[in-house]
């Protein structure tokens, strides 16, 4: 890890401040709110039968939602609020972790503080020394409104602790795994994390939902050189995968496909088998044949492969750091 992240760990366990700077001491203040929100929706979840009950259905065991620190957000408006000012935190300070939303009126003048998080399981998104510094929350079916514009699942903002470009869910869990193994599996979804976690595939992290930068390049090359990618099989989840390969490729690393899983995403495939998601690592192809196999099964004319192939799969070998790489797939 960087030096002054490692710095930052060795100081907490010695229990000495690196810093009396402002910055620091804000950082530190909204560490603890967080670490305190968190408590509160685990909380929450062992007096939430529903909620229970969801994660239960979804497959995930209380040791997996324990290790992930999974809770709930109370579907009242400010459940979460009253509790972190009745710990001593300020409206602002709520805020600016990304767990309030101040209310206005049309003057500009402020009305008071909702939560930003309402009726919603909660995943804890934790950088690299395990402090969580933001959310993930999934609304619960039974909440979803038809009538009403909402999101599936609600991120924390761009907070001074939160970077989404910077941060990958499970991290903190994966890298000791990612070590050993010299690869990581990429999923898209908290759930296909946390199930494959479950199955015995420590070695997991997820995108959630952010577009993947070369900042995560540089957090799996710390760990590892092998990449396997596992995204939805719909049209956005196979373009995302693509894209994210080419950007892997053109970091220096080596990048695989998961064998197929058919339509299910890893979460639900994992419920009903976990060998089938152990199989289907095994039988990963690497990204270059993957796209080649896709061209020959869809097309028989030998002209119109040629022409595919060269859209296709060959930005991808030209994306390769290593010539002989790139002589091998040509």
């Amino acid at each position: 890890i960087p030096f002054f992240e490692a710095l930052k760990i060795l100081a907490d366990r010695a229990g000495v401040e690196l810093t009396n700077s402002q910055k620091n001491k804000e950082d530190t203040r909204l560490i603890s709110l967080l670490k305190d929100a968190t408590l509160h929706f685990e909380k929450n979840i062992h007096n939430s039968p529903e909620a229970k009950q969801y994660l239960m259905e979804r497959g995930l065991t209380e040791e997996t939602i324990k290790t992930f620190h999974i809770g709930y957000a109370k579907n009242e408006w400010r459940d979460l609020f009253i509790t972190l000012t009745a710990l001593g935190y300020q409206p602002e300070e709520s805020v600016d972790a990304g767990m309030a939303i101040e209310a206005k009126d049309e003057s500009g003048k402020t009305k008071g503080w909702y939560d930003r998080f309402r009726g919603r399981i909660m995943f804890p998104i934790r950088n690299v020394s395990g402090a969580t510094v933001g959310y993930s929350g999934r609304i619960m079916p039974s909440l979803v409104d038809p009538t009403v514009a909402q999101g599936k699942y609600v991120n924390t903002p761009e907070t001074p602790l939160y970077h989404k470009s910077k941060i990958l869910f499970g991290y903190d869990t994966a890298k000791k795994s990612m070590s050993e193994s010299r690869s990581v599996v990429v999923v898209e979804g908290q759930m296909d994390l946390c199930m494959s976690y479950q199955a015995g595939v420590h070695n997991t992290v997820a995108v959630s939902g952010t577009a993947f930068t070369d900042e995560h390049i540089h957090l799996i090359k710390r760990f590892c050189d092998k990449v396997i990618l596992s995204f939805d099989t719909d049209t956005a989840g196979q373009n995302a995968l693509k894209k994210t390969g080419l950007l892997c490729l053109l970091g220096g690393l080596d990048v695989y496909v998961v064998g197929d899983i058919g339509t299910k995403d890893p979460a639900d495939l994992i419920r009903e088998n976990p060998t089938l998601w152990l199989t289907a690592i095994e039988k990963k192809k690497h990204i270059v044949v993957a796209l080649t196999d896709a061209v020959m099964a869809a097309h028989t004319d030998e002209r119109i492969r040629g022409q595919k192939i060269v859209s296709d799969v060959l930005p991808f070998i030209r994306a390769m750091q290593s010539p002989i790489d790139r002589n091998h797939f040509i």
